[in-house]
């Protein structure tokens, strides 16, 4: 045969058969992982083709290295014809390392040709090698972990031919299939110990899979025109939306349930543009993918999920599960508190827009449920007032760049008679949260909650009419000249509509459009936005509408004024206070001695050291950190077995120039291996002398005498070896390593990654 085209060994076939085990083995839970359309078939297909034209390659003298360039090329041309796709399948693999691997499948064919073309060209490598072994544990674990951990619902099954190969990497002694056994044992071992180190799967996610192109269009491609929650829709804005004001009679008609386990301001549009009229959103056209990575930092400054500094939300009320159960059909706006932390719902994809509006890809229907965890934060929270007072220290970037410009504009329009009350009425308060508090109070004390509101001119300001004339309206007035009077003292607000929601005592809340509402949320420098309600009467959506002012705050005018009514249940109508008898009074008037009220406090809390709010604990920022160490993991181990492949004999021979170095190679490999199973050569030892004693210190005496010869005619006399010498100091070696123990081969494992193959002398 030494003279023929073809060179085929015993090796070859085991080759062959490992390659095929080890390719099949890590191609078809790899495509399942990634939540691909499976084709073991397919799969099966591909990983025999490879193995065949690397068993035939080697077998044909000079072409050994022609079947790269042809899965190379076929490789190319795949990508070639999918060219067009590079931007979306860019989108759908961020989306797949973020825990949502249903956009992918779009690709789930030509991912499939090129995952298995690429797994089986390395299996090919591996199988050549001579220590096939090192390098199959660390590649079995890349598919064992994710099993272990019952990814996608990947069955167990899956791992046996990886298992396979690893016994068959073990084929070169008979009597060392124990030790096979028991790396494989150790190998699912050690996956499923670190089983509890990863993060678990995100179920809401992983439902998204259930239809595919759905999702695909949800996650990749929406651009549908959306429906906008608006008081219009329910009734609280008779004149249409371009205009506030008017008479207004709501239905009782059934919106949604909530369950929480108190009373709950559930935002749903966010509005920054006040107009003299009315309020319109002119920042939030542009829509962002919730979960999307390349928006955190967005993300976060929306939501305030950066701000205050973990040392002061920590003192925040706990955050809780709550749950929206949609009773009838509505627009795409998904209702949540204004911090929360995570959303999830049957076949909802979260979006978000530059206003902070939260929404889906469609319109949600009756029986929608989706669940989010949040804070139930106001302005009347117990010891608010401290927590906002200790995050002021900081500085706010985002405060400085963007808030400022998008929530403090006043039109023209408004009167100066506005001004000068929202001057008087917080002249006394020392910070910007006792004026912020201020002037809600005075509204919620000194104006009517009324549905009978009055017509306003069609050629005055909305907010000065209220506030000066009419005196009396519902939760779009109050809110309405909320805003505007705190960005007259320059604090940046905005204006909210939404639902409240008043859960009973078995945690369950009716809310039907009479409990549309609106109120108003204010930026406060290192803490972010704040709700504030400062409508009076049944539809607040505080336990204590206008509750207690700040120290040093200015007090209602001992003028009779209307008290809130008292709070209703959510399915009751809420009907008007009744009008005080000096209701007519043309302008309000502030005491001229204020009677402080004291501010609720916190309970006495340990000093916290201030920490970056940056580094808050956030589940989903865990798990992106996770998916990145564990892409390191791999990047890690595919060194490795580089670093391994290249150090093994067969690699450095084919690199040598003649057989007389390739034989000294294998003279090194085998002191090498000899001396991780601890045996050594005596002091000054020839190397002949030294090869004649091995057998008596071996597990199995093997025959040295005519690797011996070959090693010292190569290292003493100018014979070169001939290539039937290269292949017995081959199969010499491979029964020296056939006989290693376990604890043999990691050291020989260390002895490659850290020290590679050193050359040895025979001196």
């Amino acid at each position: 045969m030494n003279g023929s085209v073809f060179q085929f060994r015993k090796h070859s076939f085991y080759a062959l058969l490992l390659s095929l085990c080890l390719s099949f083995g890590l191609a078809c839970p790899l495509h399942l992982i990634l939540g691909l359309t499976p084709r073991p078939l397919l799969v099966l297909g591909i990983s025999l083709g490879v193995s065949i034209l690397f068993f035939l390659s080697r077998g044909i003298r000079h072409l050994k290295l022609l079947p790269y360039p042809l899965i190379l090329g076929l490789s190319a041309y795949i990508l070639f014809i999918h060219r067009g796709d590079a931007i979306p399948f860019w989108n759908a693999l961020i989306l797949t390392l973020n825990g949502s691997p249903a956009p992918l499948s779009a690709w789930s064919y030509p991912l499939t040709i090129l995952l298995t073309l690429f797994l089986s060209t390395v299996a090919c490598a591996v199988a050549a090698g001579e220590e096939p072994y090192l390098s199959i544990l660390p590649l079995s674990l890349l598919i064992f972990i994710p099993i272990a951990m019952g990814k996608s619902g990947i069955s167990p099954l899956w791992l046996l031919p990886c298992i396979l190969a690893i016994l068959l990497s073990f084929r070169e002694s008979s009597t060392r299939y124990l030790a096979s056994i028991l790396s494989a044992a150790a190998a699912i071992a050690l996956a499923m110990f670190l089983m509890p180190l990863l993060p678990a799967g995100n179920s809401a996610l992983e439902s998204v899979a259930g239809n595919v192109r759905k999702a695909i269009d949800d996650y990749l491609f929406f651009t549908d025109a959306r429906t906008t929650f608006s008081l219009f829709s329910t009734g609280w804005q008779p004149y249409g939306a371009n205009r506030l004001g008017g008479r207004v009679s709501p239905s009782d008609s059934k919106v949604m349930q909530v369950f929480a386990s108190g009373p709950v301001l559930l935002r749903g549009t966010a509005l920054n543009e006040y107009d003299g009229f009315s309020w319109q959103d002119t920042i939030g056209g542009r829509r962002y993918l919730f979960i999307d990575p390349r928006f955190i930092t967005l993300r976060r400054n929306l939501f305030d999920s950066n701000r205050p500094a973990k040392s002061i939300s920590s003192r925040f009320p706990a955050e809780e599960s709550i749950r929206v159960y949609m009773e009838s059909d509505s627009s795409s706006t998904l209702f949540v508190t204004q911090r929360f932390s995570s959303l999830s719902g049957q076949g909802i994809v979260p979006y978000f827009s530059p206003a902070s509006e939260l929404f889906a890809t469609d319109s949600l229907t009756a029986d929608t449920l989706y669940d989010f965890n949040g804070i139930r934060l106001t302005a009347q929270t117990e010891g608010i007032r401290d927590l906002v007072l200790d995050a002021a220290a900081s500085s706010d970037s985002w405060l400085e760049e963007t808030i400022r410009e998008q929530y403090l504009s006043v039109p023209e329009i408004v009167e100066e008679d506005v001004y000068r009350l929202a001057g008087e009425i917080t002249s006394n308060a020392r910070t910007d949260f006792d004026r912020a508090l201020a002037l809600s109070t005075y509204l919620s004390t000194h104006y009517q909650y009324t549905l009978d509101q009055g017509e306003p001119p069609a050629s005055r300001d909305f907010v000065s009419w209220f506030l000066l004339t009419e005196k009396r309206g519902y939760c779009t007035s109050f809110a309405s000249s909320l805003a505007i009077m705190a960005r007259i003292i320059g604090l940046p607000a905005r204006y909210i509509e939404g639902y409240t929601a008043r859960p009973g005592q078995d945690g369950i809340a009716f809310v039907t459009q009479e409990n549309a509402h609106a109120w108003c949320e204010i930026y406060f420098s290192g803490f972010g936005w704040l709700p504030f309600d400062p409508t009076p009467g049944p539809n607040s959506g505080s336990d204590n509408s206008g509750a207690g002012l700040p120290e040093n705050s200015p007090s209602p005018s001992p003028s009779p004024s209307p008290s809130p009514s008292p709070s209703l249940p959510p399915d009751a109508t809420p009907t008007p206070s009744p009008s005080p008898a000096n209701s007519q009074d043309p302008s309000p008037t502030l005491s001229p001695t204020p009677t402080p009220t004291p501010t609720p406090t916190l309970k006495p809390t340990p000093t916290v050291p201030p920490e970056d709010p940056e580094n808050e604990d956030n589940p989903r920022d865990r798990l992106i950190f996770f998916l990145l160490l564990f892409l390191l993991l791999l990047l890690l181990i595919a060194l490795a077995a580089l670093r391994l492949y290249t150090s093994t004999p067969g690699y450095l021979c084919q690199r040598q120039k003649g057989r007389r170095n390739a034989l000294l190679v294998y003279y090194a490999a085998v002191l090498q291996v000899l001396r991780c199973m601890r045996i050594h050569p005596d002091s000054g030892e020839a190397p002949a002398t030294f090869l004649a004693r091995i057998p008596r210190l071996l597990p199995e005496p093997i025959r040295t005498d005519a690797f011996s010869d070959s090693v010292c005619h190569a290292g003493y006399s100018p014979r070169k070896p001939s290539p039937e010498e290269l292949e017995q100091a081959e199969e010499f070696y491979r029964s020296l390593t056939g006989q290693m123990s376990i604890p043999a081969r990691l050291r020989l494992l260390k002895d490659r990654l850290l020290h590679g193959l050193p050359m040895k002398s025979l001196s």
